[in-house]
């Protein structure tokens, strides 16, 4: 469905969405996760690349259909503390922390996208993200680095068909984040759900000028953390803009919820 970045679908096609969560809920085993839910994002290549006997497992437990969300390691995206990485990096000498972070074109971020591809092209995936951590700003430095390592450094076929999706954090707005973003080639991760009332108007979501758009709903500024049927509802009505989206589900219900969307959309 070709995507008209006024908002307004070009035809009544419904668009393709994946249901997840960020992590794997606790007390559930992925093969058992993935007879529920076709999507789960994993936080656990940002810290450590996984080995390909752990690769291999996680192909067996998302067979026949599920798909994998992985995080871009954060030595690409995040700048370490003076004493390294808080969780993680423990493999990195003190002289290579330097080159480490905010998506720079050192030999160390270079060889991480290649490490963290070949990964990426081991399991099946559908996105690849790259969180930018608070500290980040939109500073035209930062936008002319962003675009250099998503042209040159993490080109999107290196990653077999996963799309590229970026996320933003701190202090950067939502109308720009969107613009860099379609400017990039890539897509936006954002939350429409968010309460936060210093963020964009729900509307603004339903008209990204992207055909993908990648939604992580957090519960941010909710007094409950659960999302109800009439939300969700309204959540469907963002979607329907979209060629392909993903809703992936952070919040602290985020099992419960993910499952109820599940069922809204299989009716």
């Amino acid at each position: 469905m070709p995507h008209d970045p006024s908002g307004t679908p070009s035809s009544q096609d419904s668009p393709a969405i994946l249901v997840g969560c960020a992590e794997l809920p606790p007390g559930l085993r992925r093969v058992r996760y993935f007879q529920r839910l076709r999507y789960l994002e994993v936080a656990d290549t940002m810290y450590q690349l996984p080995k390909l006997s752990v690769l291999s497992r996680w192909s067996g437990d998302a067979e026949p259909n599920g798909r994998f969300g992985l995080l871009a390691p954060q030595v690409i995206t995040h700048k370490p503390d003076p004493r390294g990485y808080r969780r993680g990096g423990d493999n990195l000498a003190r002289e290579q922390l330097a080159d480490a972070g905010w998506f720079r074109a050192t030999d160390l971020v270079v060889r991480s996208v290649e490490e963290f591809a070949r990964v990426v092209r081991s399991v099946p995936t559908d996105a690849v993200l790259f969180r930018a951590p608070a500290d980040f700003s939109p500073s035209a430095a930062n936008r002319e680095a962003l675009r250099r390592f998503f042209t040159d450094i993490a080109p999107a076929e290196i990653f077999a068909g996963a799309v590229r999706v970026w996320e933003p954090q701190g202090l950067w707005e939502p109308a720009l984040a969107a613009r860099v973003a379609a400017e990039l080639g890539v897509v936006y991760a954002c939350d429409p759900m968010s309460n936060d009332p210093l963020g964009a108007k729900p509307d603004f979501f339903a008209r990204l000028p992207t055909r993908d758009a990648y939604f992580r709903l957090t519960g941010l500024g909710r007094a409950r953390q659960r999302f109800d049927a009439y939300a969700l509802s309204t959540l469907l009505e963002t979607v329907a803009a979209y060629d392909r989206v993903w809703i992936v589900f952070a919040n602290a219900d985020k099992y419960p919820d993910s499952m109820q969307l599940q069922r809204i959309l299989e009716q």
